[in-house]
C-alpha cells in the first residue's frame, strides 16, 4: 500500500518535519535535489508556499546530505526572485546549503502536449527539473478555477513549464489571453480548456512526477482559488513518495473526490500512483479528525466537463509519446 504521513499541530514547521520523519525510510536521496515551491502570487502568502514549510524540508535533508539543494520556481507572471525576496526565502542561505533558481530562465527540454483541438503542440520545460534525481513538490492545497483542485502534481508541472515572452501590461494580458494560448507563452499552451488541460497535466505526470510530495495544509485555500480564494484552517501537513496518494488524501480532506479531478483520475486509471483513499496507509494522525468542508470554486460544476469520449485512446497515445521522446 502507498503510505501518506499525516501530521497535525499548531506549528507549520514541525508539522512538515514530523510528516517527513514518518516516511523517512521511503525517501531515496539523489545527487541533484530540487525543491519546487508554489508561487501563484508574488505577494499573497495564502496563494504561495510558506518559507517555514521549505525550511523544515531543508532541515530534514541537512541530516543526510551536504549537496546544495536548489529551490526553483517558474512564476506565471513577474520574477521568481521577487517572490523569494517577498516571502523571506533568501534568509535560508544563512542556515542551509541552498541555492535559488528562476526556472523561467533555465535551459529547456522540449516536450509535446495537446492544444484545444487535441493536436500536439511543443512546449518547453525546465531542464533542471527534468534531470533532477529528487524532485520535491511543496505547496498548499487549493481549489482551482479550471481543474477543481491543485496540489503537489499540478504545482510541479505548471511551475516547470518555462515562460519566455515579452512583457505586456495587465490590461493586455487580460485582453489577449486567448491569443496567448497559441503564442510563445508555454504556460498558456498547457492550459487549453477543461478537457485538454486535464490530459496535458496527466501527460506531464508521466514525465516529471514529484519523487517526494509535501502538502503544507496549515492554511488551505477555498473558494475562488488558486489566486483569490479564502483561507481555511487545516493545521496539518502531508508527505508521501506517491504523489497521487498525497493529492488523493489532500483533496479528500478538502471534500473533493479524486474521481472528479480529471488529471488525477487519469493518473489513477493508468497506474501512476494510488488514487483509492481506502488503499492508502495513513501514518501519524487520524484522517477522520482532519476533514474540513472547503468551499469549491464557483465554477466547479462547469469544471466537471473534462471527460471526453474515447479518452483511453488519448491516454495511451500520450504515454507512448512520452516514452518515445524519453
Amino acid at each position: 500500500m502507498s503510505k501518506v504521513a499525516l501530521a497535525r499541530g499548531n506549528d507549520r514547521y514541525f508539522n512538515v518535519y514530523r510528516a517527513l520523519e514518518l516516511i523517512a525510510d521511503e525517501i531515496e536521496l539523489g545527487r541533484r535535489i530540487v525543491i519546487k515551491p508554489n508561487f501563484t502570487s508574488l505577494d499573497n502568502q495564502l496563494a504561495a508556499t510558506h518559507v517555514d514549510a521549505v525550511r523544515a524540508v531543508l532541515a530534514f535533508f541537512s541530516q543526510f546530505t551536504e549537496t546544495t539543494i536548489i529551490v526553483g520556481e517558474g512564476t506565471s507572471r513577474g520574477k521568481a526572485y521577487d517572490a523569494f525576496k517577498n516571502y523571506g526565502y533568501f534568509d535560508l542561505v544563512r542556515h542551509y546549503n541552498v541555492g535559488f533558481m528562476d526556472l523561467n530562465h533555465d535551459e529547456t527540454v522540449e516536450v509535446r502536449v495537446l492544444d484545444s483541438n487535441f493536436d500536439p503542440v511543443p512546449i518547453r520545460i525546465s531542464k533542471t527539473i527534468a534531470q533532477s534525481d529528487l524532485r520535491i513538490s511543496v505547496c498548499p492545497p487549493k481549489t482551482h478555477d479550471e481543474v477543481l483542485y491543485t496540489g503537489v502534481l499540478k504545482n510541479m508541472v505548471s511551475g516547470s513549464v518555462v515562460r519566455k515572452q515579452k512583457r505586456i501590461s495587465e490590461i493586455l494580458f487580460k485582453l489577449f489571453t486567448r491569443w496567448r494560448r497559441n503564442s510563445g507563452d508555454d504556460k498558456m499552451k498547457l492550459h487549453q480548456g477543461y478537457q485538454a488541460t486535464n490530459l496535458n497535466l496527466y501527460e506531464m505526470a508521466t514525465r516529471i512526477p514529484p519523487h517526494l510530495s509535501i502538502i503544507d495544509g496549515f492554511k488551505a485555500m477555498q473558494g475562488n482559488g488558486p489566486h483569490y480564494g479564502e483561507p481555511v484552517d487545516m493545521r496539518l501537513a502531508l508527505a508521501s513518495t506517491d504523489f497521487l496518494a498525497c493529492d488523493t488524501v489532500g483533496s479528500w480532506l478538502m471534500g473533493i473526490d479524486v474521481s472528479q479531478i480529471g488529471y488525477l483520475s487519469y493518473c489513477q486509471q493508468t497506474g501512476l500512483g494510488e488514487g483509492d483513499i481506502f488503499n492508502i496507509e495513513i501514518v501519524g494522525d487520524k484522517l477522520e479528525e482532519c476533514i474540513v468542508s472547503a468551499k469549491p470554486h464557483y465554477k466547479w460544476e462547469e469544471q466537471l466537463n473534462w471527460k471526453i469520449i474515447d479518452h483511453e485512446r488519448y491516454l495511451k497515445w500520450l504515454t507512448a509519446l512520452a516514452d518515445a521522446e524519453t
